[in-house]
């Protein structure tokens, strides 16, 4: 099996996204299909530690259209004091 690494530095998130989906040809991939979105929004600390809310919001818009269904879902760290809701809401992630 051959495998596909993709690296490039730029700080537009939007831009970086389109070019791994078309590069990968994940739009084909995807097509009326079911999508699961599985970002890491595990704590309160932020990016790094957290997928970039930019990052997650460009993904979502990029494929909405070519999905049958799209969820986002993950599970935080059963090791804090706060809430799922908590972490989403410090972060922005109420908005996406």
């Amino acid at each position: 099996m051959n495998s596909k690494i993709f690296c490039k530095r730029n700080y537009n998130r939007k831009k970086v996204i389109q070019q791994v989906l078309e590069e990968f040809n994940i739009f084909e991939e995807i097509k009326g299909k079911k999508v699961i979105i599985k970002p890491n929004i595990v704590c309160l600390d932020a990016y790094p530690f957290i997928t970039h809310p930019e990052t997650l919001n460009s993904l979502i818009i990029s494929i909405k259209d070519y999905v049958k269904d799209l969820v986002v879902m993950d599970g935080p760290s059963i090791t804090l004091d706060v809430s799922p809701e908590e972490i989403i809401e410090k972060h922005g992630l109420a908005k996406i």
